[in-house]
């Protein structure tokens, strides 16, 4: 037996699309609103979770980190500090978009952008904002209206602008690229469903290299200098674009494994070094 276990609140254009594919597909799936300061425990739900031996997992980080701290954590993929960008890009070297980047402390950023637009995206709190390229004006912003100010200790990766002409989004599940989408083209919004191989045998060559998790969700851009990983993010909370879901989520259930299973001993949900969310 399989299910697929979503937050229906905060994210309902990315758990809706999956929701009606799990239906379709025969997943018996559950779903759950949260709120930031009201805390669930999944494992207090009704729901007899030993009886499947598969639950996909999908919402924000917040629902993503609750679930983690109950019987579904063998089925989530997501490890914060894998995830940091100080520690991919230093793996993947010049195959990483942002390779020229640093870590720099919060408070510093400011200081950083006076001089003229930088790349930014969070080290150390997953999604505490969305990286980007900002200017000043744009950073202050953004930390008014996240509150970033009250996340103690929050890590910045900043490096240069890079030139891009294409962004895609690749879902990878047990190592290999299961489904790509490109999302930006000539820095204007562009959801086009890929089939192109050579845009496949491109994510496979990076994930050869290195990849933070076997399944996750790869960032990738077409730049002068060939194909660069931008990002990587948890495969339990990334938006779909414009790939076949039913793909994605048909393969996640047939994987030979999915989830950190017993290697989640040894990662700690550690609630302070995740962004809250909702």
């Amino acid at each position: 037996m399989k299910a697929v276990f979503v937050q229906n609140n905060f994210i309902e254009r990315l758990s809706g699309p999956l929701a009606v594919v799990a239906r379709e597909h025969g997943y018996d799936l559950f779903d759950i609103s949260i709120l930031p300061d009201e805390p669930f425990d999944a494992d207090d739900l009704d729901i007899e979770w030993e009886g499947y031996d598969r639950v996909f997992v999908y919402g924000s980080v917040g629902f993503v980190r609750r679930c983690m701290n109950s019987s579904l954590r063998k089925y989530v993929y997501f490890d914060q500090e894998r995830l940091a960008a100080s520690r991919w890009v230093r793996e993947l070297n010049g195959y990483a978009l942002n390779s020229r980047g640093r870590v720099v402390d919060f408070g510093n950023v400011g200081t950083l952008l006076e001089k003229g637009q930088m790349h930014l995206r969070p080290d150390n709190h997953e999604k505490a904002f969305t990286g980007a390229v900002f200017s000043l004006k744009g950073w202050e912003e953004i930390v008014e209206a996240r509150s970033l100010t009250d996340i103690q200790g929050l890590k910045i990766w900043v490096s240069p602008v890079q030139q891009i002409k294409a962004e895609y989004r690749c879902f990878i599940v047990g190592g290999e690229p299961v489904e790509i989408s490109l999302y930006r083209k000539d820095g204007a919004p562009d959801r086009t469903r890929i089939t192109d191989e050579a845009v496949f045998e491109a994510a496979r060559g990076l994930a050869a290299v290195h990849l933070p998790l076997s399944t996750v969700v790869m960032d990738i851009a077409m730049t002068s200098d060939g194909y660069k990983a931008i990002e990587f993010n948890p495969i339990h909370g990334s938006g779909w674009y414009a790939v076949d879901i039913a793909r994605v989520l048909d393969r996640v259930m047939s994987a030979p494994s999915f989830g950190m299973g017993l290697e989640a001993d040894d990662v700690a949900a550690d609630n302070d070094s995740l962004a809250a969310g909702p």
